[in-house]
């Protein structure tokens, strides 16, 4: 019994000092956000410039298992200050200018927020506006 508290223990030290070697700590970037400061300091001209030098796996295909309910897109939906979703290539006509902030959220926390139908996530842009 001894022993197997002595692991605990050790679990629970060692959990928390593993997770900042993996890059999680105080100056790592979250994958999941470009930021003001990223999109000011690129040259890219629109989101989907931004998108594909920052964080190209967010453009990448899902190659998963299909579901016998598709919902017709193999790219993220894009969504614009929370206007209704639109097409992957509307990234094109949004230029950096205007940009506060694009996230992606995966596809359980863009059904939470938009409904379901969403199987390859959403792409969330923030303007000025």
């Amino acid at each position: 019994m001894d022993m197997a508290r002595g692991t605990l223990a050790f679990l629970l030290v060692l959990g928390p000092l593993t997770g900042c070697a993996a890059g999680a700590g105080p100056g790592a970037r979250d994958q999941d956000v470009i930021t003001a400061e990223e999109i000011s300091e690129s040259q890219a001209q629109t989101a989907l410039d931004l998108i594909q030098q920052l964080r190209p796996r967010w453009a990448v295909r899902s190659r998963g298992e299909r579901t016998l309910v598709e919902s017709g897109y193999d790219y993220p939906r894009v969504v614009v200050d929370d206007l209704p979703p639109r097409e992957f290539d509307s990234l094109r006509e949004i230029p950096r200018e205007i940009l506060v902030e694009i996230r992606f959220l995966n596809p359980r926390d863009a059904t939470l927020l938009y409904g379901t139908g969403h199987t390859q996530g959403i792409i969330r842009v923030t303007t000025k506006r």
